[in-house]
């Protein structure tokens, strides 16, 4: 069932990207660094209601490639951490622009250069490939899996970003990627640790 799932998968990104399956925006081509991007915005993919498992999701894309000879122009491969800088600075856009908002913005965005720096040692920068080149790429990563943290279920961004400095900058976490961070996830760890 595996193998169908990958081989599924490896058809549809080398459908979108015309060939060797790559990053739309940066060319990355490590496969587990690749996820299909709804170019506009889920909602006007004109999916079924609710979030699709990624199985389902790509063959619907096949199933209409197979039915009109074309890839669908609504989606694209891009890596993990272009696909989360896209998501970021669109749900900037969106977000609403009163000044508190703005103010809230900042003040996250502050904790989180600070948290990051922390962990990286100066520049904020992912601990496995040394990527730095937009905040908004990065993540923090639960060394040993989100399980077997302290924290509360379901904490990310700023509430983890304060929890982790309240408790004092704990080891069990680190900067990585998205990238890194998903491959890390996903597979057990990541491409760059193989070589």
């Amino acid at each position: 069932r595996n193998q169908a799932y990958e081989r599924v998968k490896r058809e549809v990104f080398s459908g979108l990207s015309s060939g060797e399956p790559e990053c739309a925006h940066c060319k990355e081509t490590e496969f587990l660094f690749l996820t299909i991007d709804h170019v506009d915005g889920r909602k006007t993919a004109k999916e079924k209601r609710g979030v699709m498992k990624s199985k389902e999701l790509y063959q619907t894309i096949r199933r209409e490639f197979n039915k009109t000879g074309k890839w669908p122009d609504r989606y694209q491969v891009l890596c993990y951490t272009c696909n989360m800088i896209k998501e970021r600075k669109l749900w900037r856009y969106i977000r609403t622009m009163t000044p508190g908002s703005i103010l809230t913005r900042k003040s996250r965005d502050k904790l989180k250069r600070e948290v990051f720096s922390h962990y990286s040692n100066g520049e904020p920068k992912c601990a496995c490939c040394e990527w730095d080149e937009d905040m908004d790429g990065l993540s923090i990563d639960h060394k040993h899996g989100r399980k077997n943290t302290k924290h509360p279920k379901g904490m990310s961004s700023g509430p983890l970003y304060r929890h982790i400095k309240k408790e004092g900058y704990p080891a069990e976490y680190r900067v990585l990627c998205l990238n890194c961070n998903a491959a890390s996830g996903h597979h057990g760890k990541c491409p760059h640790e193989e070589s």
